[in-house]
Formats: structure tokens, sequence, C-alpha cells
């Protein structure tokens, strides 16, 4: 569900709480992240690697888009 597009209310609601669970942060942190973000992924890896949007954008890119690799590298 790393791939949901927060298009409505509720998709956005989802997209919060997957960040909030996986980063391990607060809905309202999630919330910020994602608006800083644009995207769940790196929304995400900014959070767990404390990186810019730009830099996590370059891991995710680096990892062809797997969350999984961009976190454990």
């Amino acid at each position: 569900m790393v791939n949901v597009q927060p298009t409505n209310g509720k998709l956005l609601d989802r997209a919060r709480r997957i960040i909030a669970v996986i980063a391990g942060v607060s809905y309202d942190e999630a919330s910020r992240l994602l608006n800083e973000a644009g995207s769940v992924r790196t929304a995400i890896v900014m959070s767990e690697k404390k990186l810019s949007r730009s830099e996590a954008e370059a891991q995710l890119a680096a990892a062809k888009g797997r969350l999984r690799a961009a976190l454990t590298t």
C-alpha cells in the first residue's frame, strides 16, 4: 500500500497512517512528512534516514523504487 495515491480524503488518511506505522511517527508528523515529500515512499525514506526530499528521492531512484532496498542502503 505504499503506492497509494492520496487523491481523496479517505486515501489521504490511509497514506498518513501508513507513514505513521512504518516510520514510527505520530499522525501529525506523518501528515507533515507527506506534505513535504509528496509521496508515501519518499516520506518514509525521509523519516527513517533523516534525509531531505531530494536525497530521499535519489535513494529511491538508486533502489529502482523499492522501498526496502532504499531503506537498507
